[in-house]
């Protein structure tokens, strides 16, 4: 080994050049082969470099290729999940949406909340779509005809409650909106026809304030002698009845009945007696009829007393009287008249033979009884 500074031959092992005093740096010997293996392990390394660094770029391309399809994954797996997401909730929507399309009591809860709001198109909707899938209930029909009448719908209103009645001819409340609108509307008759078709008696209690009472006659006689005398019988204080005795109607030509009075007829003929009760509300009963004759019979003949005879004294002649009537009498044998004595106190048989002809005639109806006849002989001693 050689000093690098001086170029002296220096032995191994030492540390400074025994010549120049230079510190001594171990280089070594020059070896082309040395050299040769030196530049094939350099180029060895640059190549594996390269090759490491190409795998790097190889790498970090995979990973970002990678990366990209994770992403691709994701959003596929994203909306995947949505669809299906998605498809679930149009399933339960439909789902929903039947049931409530084929439900009563949703229809009927949302027809209620229509109405409340007045939406009145809405609730006629789903009333409508009650009453189809439960044909059988009267509700629906109650609902839709309040809601025509809160519509100024007349008609169909009306029509809608009867068909609510014709469901359910005991619905209570049905019965009673279908009352209510008929007042309101002044269809007070209407009211008395509806209850002549009901047979259920808690339905029939909610007709008593609008439908009075006939009234009634006293008597069934059909055939009165002398005098008609009729009582009617009101069953309602309050009613007022009007009557006529020709067959007349006695709603439009009535006369007013007074309980004290009565029905007083006397003069002789048939007569076709009506009468007709009205409530306080203004509303009619049925008309009652009855047909009555009047004959006028004749009085009873008066007793005399004494009665025929012969008298040897002066003997007084009395003449009982029927009630309500006159007495005439003769002596001459001639059947008496009104124009003929009348009988006022008793009077003397006269003197002979004589014939007593007496009648009795009825004050009021003028009818003359039969003539009662005496023979009385007197003569005075």
């Amino acid at each position: 080994m050689k000093c690098k500074k001086c170029g002296a031959d220096l032995q191994d092992g030492v540390i400074y050049c025994p010549h120049c005093g230079k510190e001594v740096q171990i280089v070594p010997d020059y070896n082309e082969f040395d050299e040769e293996y030196l530049k094939n392990i350099i180029l060895q390394e640059q190549m594996n470099s390269t090759l490491v660094e190409d795998n790097r770029i190889d790498t970090e391309e995979q990973i970002s290729i990678n990366s990209n399809n994770k992403k691709e994954r994701i959003i596929i797996m994203i909306g995947m999940i949505t669809a299906i997401v998605l498809a679930i909730a149009v399933v339960v929507y439909t789902s929903i949406a039947n049931y409530h399309s084929n439900s009563y009591t949703y229809q009927i809860n949302s027809g209620k909340d229509a109405f409340k709001e007045k939406n009145y198109d809405l609730a006629i909707k789903h009333f409508n779509r009650a009453t189809e899938i439960d044909k059988t209930r009267s509700y629906p029909f109650v609902e839709l005809g309040l809601i025509y009448e809160a519509k100024k719908d007349k008609v169909t209103a009306e029509d809608m409650f009867k068909k609510a009645i014709q469901k359910d001819k005991k619905d209570i409340n049905a019965y009673k909106c279908i009352i209510n609108f008929y007042e309101k509307n002044g269809d007070l008759n209407k009211i008395v026809e509806l209850a002549q078709k009901v047979n259920n008696s808690k339905v029939k209690a909610l007709f008593s304030e609008y439908i009075p009472i006939e009234p009634d006659f006293n008597s069934d006689t059909e055939i009165f002698y002398n005098k008609i005398d009729i009582q009617l019988i009101i069953a309602n204080e309050t009613d007022v009845v009007y009557y006529t005795i020709d067959g007349k109607d006695p709603i439009k030509d009535g006369k007013v009945y007074n309980v004290k009075d009565g029905i007083i007829i006397r003069t002789p003929g048939t007569y076709y007696i009506k009468a007709v009760s009205k409530n306080r509300k203004g509303i009619y009963s049925q008309v009652v009829e009855k047909k009555c004759k009047l004959a006028l019979l004749k009085p009873d003949q008066p007793v005399v007393s004494p009665s025929s005879g012969s008298y040897g004294a002066p003997t007084y002649i009395t003449i009982s009287v029927p009630d309500g009537c006159e007495a005439y009498y003769t002596w001459d044998g001639q059947t008496p008249t009104r124009n003929s004595e009348k009988y006022t106190s008793p009077f003397l048989v006269p003197e002979g033979n004589n014939v007593l002809n007496v009648i009795s005639v009825d004050i009021k109806t003028g009818k003359v009884s039969d003539v009662y006849s005496a023979y009385y002989e007197y003569y005075s001693q």
